[in-house]
């Protein structure tokens, strides 16, 4: 939402200044957006992480604005709202969302199939659903967050895929071709 909100003209008057626009290129070049993302996300879900996060109230707060400026980033291939760095073309776009639901199953994976818990915080947690574990709580949390990633991922997809259609049918001038049905 905030990508949609932020008017072109906003984001190119900053992007026009050389040294910041060779920067965000840099930056925002789908292999860097994709893997700082990965990277970011899998490292704050690593025990010792994880752990450090909430024993202290700066690494906590470090640890969101990195996800938060890291996801950003990753949006931008999509929502971009830049006409000096425009979102990426649609054959790139499915590439990267592809890419970003394989890359989040081995880190939720290691969370849903584990068994037993990763942080020490869920073991010690009270426990308010009875005789449901802190191992249970771990799963049934990668299972959720797994779930939406590849929710997510395979909605960019087709909403990429439609508007690779659509531009196609604007270049052509007419609608993309139905397949006859085999029979």
């Amino acid at each position: 939402m905030l990508l949609l909100g932020l008017p072109w003209w906003l984001t190119d008057t900053a992007l026009r200044r050389p040294w910041v626009k060779k920067i965000a290129a840099a930056l925002l070049h789908p292999a860097a957006c994709c893997t700082a993302f990965v990277v970011t996300f899998g490292l704050w879900h690593l025990p010792e992480f994880y752990e450090a996060a909430l024993r202290s109230r700066p690494v906590h707060i470090f640890e969101h604005v990195t996800i938060f400026c890291t996801a950003l980033q990753m949006w931008w291939m999509f929502l971009g709202p830049s006409r000096v760095i425009p979102p990426c073309r649609y054959p790139i776009r499915i590439v990267c969302a592809f890419m970003l639901m394989v890359a989040h199953m081995p880190i939720l994976g290691l969370l849903a199939l584990s068994e037993h818990p990763l942080y020490r915080t869920y073991e010690l947690a009270p426990r308010i659903i009875p005789n449901f574990s802190a191992t249970d709580d771990q799963v049934l949390g990668g299972t959720i967050m797994e779930m939406t990633a590849a929710a997510v991922s395979v909605g960019l997809l087709g909403w990429s895929l439609w508007g690779w259609m659509k531009d196609d049918e604007r270049h052509n001038g007419r609608p993309a071709p139905v397949p006859a049905a085999r029979g």
